[in-house]
């Protein structure tokens, strides 16, 4: 879960560092505590997962657009 915090923060930015910082405490919990940290992390990086993919995609979009815009001014 750690490798998956990490990756978020570095691919979806400031919403996974909850997924984060949940996971490095449940590396100093009790297992029934750390269970609970990790289901949490786990909910927080699918969260930002969809979100990344949804805002990629919309920058995706904007510079197709944009690109389809520019070559149709010119033609």
């Amino acid at each position: 879960m750690l490798v998956w915090s990490s990756l978020g923060v570095y691919f979806c930015g400031a919403l996974s560092v909850p997924a984060l910082i949940m996971t490095i405490l449940a590396s100093r919990s009790t297992s029934e505590e750390a269970c609970r940290q990790i289901e949490i992390a786990r909910k927080f990086n699918i969260a930002s997962m969809f979100f990344g993919a949804a805002v990629t995609a919309v920058i995706l979009l904007y510079y197709v657009f944009f690109c389809l815009v520019l070559i149709a001014s010119y033609g």
